[in-house]
């Protein structure tokens, strides 16, 4: 992910914003508002209901986040918001949505509709 947004930033200096591609409730309006919130704060995180997060978005590539960090637990988020805090950036958490990460996930999203 990391190698990915500062390729991104490095060819178009700005904003970046990486989603997952299993997040059926993202749509238009949480992209924008996604890039709207990264003119006031050095991060937009999109919160799943699993602990991780479907977005991230960033002016500069921050390699800190993407570090030593345990992936696929419900504790992702949480230790991206304490490295966040200590490193004392300013953070905005879009709306909480469901990925897909198993089949589990997907008879819950149909349940859901």
């Amino acid at each position: 992910m990391y190698n990915a947004i500062e390729f991104v930033l490095k060819e178009v200096p700005g904003k970046v914003i990486l989603t997952g591609v299993d997040i059926p409730g993202l749509d238009f309006q949480i992209i924008t508002e996604a890039f709207e919130r990264l003119s006031q704060n050095d991060i937009v995180i999109g919160p799943a209901n699993d602990g991780g997060y479907y977005l991230i978005g960033m002016k500069t590539p921050v390699k800190f986040l993407f570090e030593n960090m345990q992936w696929s637990n419900e504790n992702v988020l949480k230790n991206t918001i304490d490295r966040l805090k200590k490193e004392k950036m300013s953070f905005y958490l879009l709306e909480k949505l469901c990925d897909i990460d198993n089949a589990d996930d997907l008879k819950n999203l149909k349940h859901e509709l």
